[in-house]
């Protein structure tokens, strides 16, 4: 999931999404250093969003980006909240 401003925790939203479609996650890394791009093996949540973060962390701790600084998992309260419904408005549309 990208995002053009600094972080310092990962956004959640390709969580959700890959939870609430019922897919694996693909991880792709960037490893500045070497200029190389990768693929990891697919990655298939379990629900328990704060651990499967840490795992997909540990997935990614030989990697680093441009400025070398590894960037922890999503914060606990936002790992708190329920993933947004697929068709939430839909009904309101009707």
């Amino acid at each position: 999931e990208g995002t053009r401003r600094q972080v310092n925790h990962w956004r959640s939203g390709f969580y959700h999404i890959a939870v609430g479609a019922g897919v694996p996650i693909f991880p792709v890394y960037f490893h500045y250093p070497e200029k190389r791009i990768g693929l990891l093996p697919l990655f298939y949540p379990t629900g328990d969003m704060q651990a499967d973060l840490n795992a997909l962390q540990q997935m990614y701790e030989p990697w680093r980006g441009r400025h070398g600084k590894p960037v922890a998992p999503a914060a606990a309260d936002a790992a708190a909240k329920p993933a947004p419904e697929a068709d939430a408005g839909s009904a309101d549309r009707a």
